[in-house]
C-alpha cells in the first residue's frame, strides 16, 4: 500500500511541475455513506479524511492521485434474536487514481473524472483484538467536485465520489460484503503551479 501510494505521489510530483498547466494539494473531510444494507446495520456512516495530488495536463484533461482513511466503530448483533452484540471496528485505506475532465470557468472550475481506487481493510473485533477479516481490493470510482478561488493559489473545494469496494468475501448479513459507497466532502486546495 505504501509503495503504490509513493509512488503515484512520486510520479504526480516529478512530472507535473514541468509538464502541467495548474499542479496543486489539498485536503478534504467529510462523510462516508455506504450504499450496502449490511454494511449500515453495522456501522452506519462515517467520518473519512483525504489528501490529494491533482495536476491539469491539458486544458481540460487532469490527473489525480491521493490517499483517504476511514475509522468506524460499530456492533454486530445476534441474527438469532438474541440480545447479544459484539463490538466491531473497520479501517479503510484507500488510494484514488483519477483522470478528470476539467472545465474552468473564471474562479469557479469543475471536475469530472472515473479511475480506479486501491483499497486495504481490516476489520477486527473490539474484544478479542485479532483481525476477524483484512484484504486488499481494487475498484472502480467516479467523481466529481467543483473549486472556488478565493485567492489566487487558495481554493475551497466540494466533492462528491461513489466507490466500488466489492470485497469478495461473504458474511452472516450478506452473501458478498461491499465496503463502498458515496463519500461527501469539503475541503481546501493549494496550487503550486499555475
Amino acid at each position: 500500500m505504501r509503495r503504490l501510494l509513493g509512488t503515484a505521489l512520486l510520479v504526480l510530483a516529478a512530472a507535473a511541475p514541468g509538464a502541467a498547466l495548474e499542479f496543486s494539494i489539498g485536503g478534504a473531510a467529510g462523510l462516508h455513506l455506504p450504499t450496502q444494507q449490511a454494511f449500515r446495520d453495522v456501522y452506519g456512516s462515517g467520518a473519512v479524511f483525504g489528501l490529494d495530488v491533482r495536476c491539469i495536463v491539458l486544458r481540460n484533461v487532469g490527473l489525480s492521485a491521493g490517499i483517504m482513511t476511514l475509522r468506524k466503530s460499530g456492533t454486530a448483533v445476534s441474527l438469532d434474536g438474541g440480545t447479544e452484540a459484539m463490538g466491531v471496528r473497520l479501517r479503510l485505506t484507500s488510494v484514488p487514481l483519477i483522470v478528470s475532465w476539467h472545465i474552468p470557468r473564471g474562479p469557479v472550475s469543475l471536475d469530472l473524472g472515473a479511475g480506479l481506487a486501491y483499497h486495504d481493510f481490516e476489520e477486527t473485533w473490539a474484544e478479542d483484538g485479532g483481525p476477524a477479516t483484512a484484504g486488499t481490493k481494487w475498484g472502480l470510482l467516479a467523481a466529481a467536485s467543483v473549486a472556488y478561488e478565493l485567492a489566487p493559489r487558495l481554493s475551497i473545494t466540494g466533492t462528491l465520489r461513489y466507490l466500488d469496494i466489492s470485497t469478495g468475501r461473504p458474511s452472516l448479513l450478506t452473501a458478498e460484503v461491499n465496503l463502498g459507497g458515496f463519500q461527501v466532502l469539503v475541503g481546501a486546495s493549494w496550487t503550486f503551479v499555475r
